[in-house]
């Protein structure tokens, strides 16, 4: 059997303690702890002895043993000096009634409080806490660590995700850009090979007379300039090109002339740019045409020429 008490064993041991040495303390005197005992053993003894002390309360009174009731008059007929016995002297009630009863002298007796042993000091431990209780709040707090930390990789990788797709979308609007580009070179260049293709087709059909132009051999301002005039078969439809003339001033225009029985008709003005043939045609070639001129003349034409003349073609050629 295990001679260790608990702390209820020694706050029981103390209230019994507290019984036998307290006769004659008013009520309302504070209760002393005892030596080497802790706060939550004498908080414990405190509560054990109010609850005493309102069984009294509850309980359904009783009428007093007559031995009883002798020992309390023989003790108050005696001195007044006379140490008023505690409540553990007054006798409890036997269980074996042959049991003899102590005579008043000797109930008078004070006595000693039962000690108590202890065999260790009293101490106070508070209960240990399950593991579990005391695990979870550390294991909550790794998933959360953890779970920071995958999102921060994630958000790191997805990050540079969002900074690879854009780099791939500049690239791409880059390479947009330079395919509109090349898009819009391509269609000139079918644009101007489609009008190639048309000239080359209409130069070289057959019946088609070609006037040579030339500066006149009296002497011109712009010796370097050259074209021909392509009248097709039908001698309606025809074909201007020059090349070589400066670019006009401009409030002026360059302006063509058919000349029929040695009279100038206007064929119509164009522009010339440097660098780049000036084209001009139509379909309506006057009949009987003799020659053809150009010559500079003010912005939108004029019905005459007023002007020397910068080229001349007053031969043709028959393909």
């Amino acid at each position: 059997m295990s001679r260790e008490h608990e702390p209820e064993d020694l706050a029981a041991f103390g209230i019994l303690d507290e019984l036998a040495h307290g006769a004659g303390r008013e009520d309302t005197a504070p209760v002393s702890p005892l030596e080497g005992e802790d706060e939550a053993l004498e908080v414990l003894r405190r509560l054990y002895l109010e609850g005493l002390g309102l069984m009294a309360y509850e309980l359904e009174p009783v009428a007093p043993r007559p031995e009883s009731k002798e020992a309390l008059l023989a003790a108050i007929a005696g001195d007044e000096t006379q140490e008023v016995p505690t409540l553990g002297a007054l006798p409890s009630r036997p269980t074996d009634p042959g049991t003899p009863v102590a005579s008043a002298s000797e109930r008078a007796q004070p006595r000693p409080a039962p000690a108590i042993r202890t065999e260790a000091p009293l101490t106070f431990r508070p209960a240990a806490t399950p593991p579990s209780k005391r695990r979870w709040p550390l294991a909550l707090a790794a998933i959360f660590a953890l779970a920071a930390l995958g999102l921060g990789i994630w958000a790191a990788g997805l990050a540079s995700e969002v900074a690879y797709r854009d780099a791939q979308i500049r690239q791409l609007e880059t390479r947009l850009a330079e395919a509109d580009r090349v898009a819009a070179e391509l269609a000139q260049a079918r644009q101007a090979l489609t009008q190639l293709e048309e000239r080359f087709t209409f130069v070289t059909a057959p019946a088609t007379t070609v006037y040579a132009l030339r500066p006149p051999a009296s002497g011109s301002t712009q010796p370097l300039a050259r074209g021909h005039l392509f009248l097709a078969a039908n001698q309606r439809d025809w074909r201007l090109e020059v090349r070589g003339l400066k670019q006009e001033p401009e409030a002026q225009d360059y302006q063509l002339w058919f000349i029929v029985d040695g009279l100038p008709m206007s064929g119509g003005v164009f522009d010339a740019r440097l660098g780049k043939p000036a084209f001009l045609a139509d379909s309506a070639m006057p009949a009987g045409v003799q020659a053809v001129a150009v010559t500079l003349e003010r912005k939108g034409g004029v019905p005459s020429p007023t002007s020397p003349i910068l080229l001349i073609g007053d031969q043709s050629v028959r393909l």
